[in-house]
């Protein structure tokens, strides 16, 4: 694979989109994969590996394994058609596995490392990209592997590209101890971006492996104005551990994390 990344061009936007690269709100370890003031994609690709193959015998989460488990009732509410799944960076694949199972769909997972065809419904690839025919046709993304992207603003861009009307993205967190306490998990763009409520501006709502729930806003928002997508289409939800958009408007949104704990807990 071959890939010229520009690190001013890169450290510019983040700048523009209100982004320290390193700070509480968000961490991109660029230095470790700079070589002669350039990018070195080969080695980042070394290292995605060396992580993936350390972490091989570790098993992946099992998405939807219970009917009224979050994520199925939340797709059953708000998602129609359910009709194709991607899971991004998936090691064993097991995400896809258990999502195709679960809602009777075709799915696959990407994963960089060169042992990817070795697990099912797998294929090797960076998931900074997308495919032509993913495009406005997918119903479902799932990732915990955000924290891996050296352009996280790209890559949630693409993958929102992804999305048709009435799907969702999930990225999973890790630390629960992070989510929002507040009864309300939905709130329009324009409060979350304020930077006021609910602790948002110096305090890691969700755990996003070194992404805090502004700096995921902000990069939405630096995606909306370089026309990558329409942000008036999309709500910001939340789950313990989980950060949601959602193809729709906020007031369409038929079950959130504060309506499926009152039904089903």
């Amino acid at each position: 694979m071959n890939k010229q990344i520009n690190i001013k061009k890169l450290k510019d936007k983040y700048e523009t989109a209100g982004l320290s690269l390193k700070s509480d709100e968000s961490f991109l370890a660029l230095d470790g994969y700079i070589k002669n003031d350039s990018f070195d994609y080969d080695l980042y690709i070394k290292r995605q590996i060396a992580v993936n193959k350390h972490k091989l015998n570790q098993s992946g989460p099992m998405i939807g394994n219970q009917e009224n488990g979050f994520m199925v009732q939340f797709a059953k509410h708000n998602t129609n058609p359910i009709k194709f799944g991607i899971c991004h960076g998936t090691r064993r694949g097991n995400e896809q596995v258990s999502m195709g199972e679960r809602f009777n769909i075709e799915t696959i997972g990407t994963e960089i490392s060169d042992n990817a065809l070795q697990f099912p419904r797998t294929i090797q690839w960076d998931f900074h990209d997308i495919k032509e025919e993913w495009i406005d046709n997918t119903s479902i993304i799932y990732t915990n592997s955000f924290d891996h992207a050296f352009d996280p603003i790209y890559a949630l861009g693409n993958w929102m590209r992804c999305i048709h009307k009435t799907g969702f993205i999930i990225m999973r967190a890790f630390n629960k101890d992070y989510t929002p306490t507040s009864p309300k998990y939905t709130k329009s763009w324009d409060e979350w971006t304020s930077g006021e409520l609910y602790g948002v501006s110096g305090y890691k709502l969700a755990d996003m492996h070194g992404f805090t729930a502004e700096s995921v806003v902000k990069m939405v928002v630096h995606n909306h104005t370089q026309g990558v997508i329409d942000i008036n289409e999309w709500t910001i939800s939340y789950a313990p551990e989980a950060i949601i958009l959602w193809r729709g408007k906020e007031e369409d949104l038929k079950l959130d994390w504060e309506s499926y704990y009152d039904k089903f807990q």
